[in-house]
């Protein structure tokens, strides 16, 4: 396994666990852990594009991303 792909993997299961532990209601939806994952996930995800390149994926973790940052920012406002 290359070492893009196995960001990418990394970056996938990140995603996945996070939303799993979500909707089991271990993680609440707005809060640093479920937001840093997606954050983490969306660099895992675009890392391995540089091994792969796929226009519709680089757009979507750049938004999943962007949003994800986003609602970081949202929640240090609060604070």
């Amino acid at each position: 396994m290359t070492f893009y792909a196995a960001c990418g993997l990394l970056g996938a299961m990140t995603s996945m666990l996070a939303y799993i532990a979500m909707v089991t209601k271990k993680i609440e939806p707005y809060s640093y852990t479920f937001l840093g994952a997606g954050v983490v996930a969306s660099a895992g995800i675009g890392i391995s594009l540089i091994g792969e390149f796929n226009t519709a994926s680089l757009i979507m973790q750049i938004f999943y991303g962007g949003i994800s940052i986003y609602g970081i920012l949202q929640l240090r406002k609060k604070k």
